[in-house]
């Protein structure tokens, strides 16, 4: 059993090293999360989930570019 941990604003649920190596994860590693009904499963992050975050990333950041270009570009003045 593992207790909420507050963080921030947020709560957190610490994990330790014999759980991180069990999946196979580092401090910083990005996971999964998936939530039905009452049951959270968290899982190492696929290639694939990852990719499709960076992919996601870029076309926000096209989006806010071609929309705030100008007026970011006079802030940066």
């Amino acid at each position: 059993i593992k207790n909420l941990t507050p963080i921030g604003n947020s709560e957190g649920i610490i994990l330790d090293k014999t759980l991180l190596g069990l999946l196979g994860l580092e401090r910083g590693g990005a996971v999964e999360i998936q939530v039905e009904g009452e049951t959270m499963t968290v899982r190492r992050a696929s290639k694939e989930a990852l990719d499709g975050r960076a992919t996601r990333f870029s076309d926000a950041r096209k989006h806010v570019l071609a929309k705030h270009g100008g007026t970011l570009k006079k802030l940066a003045k």
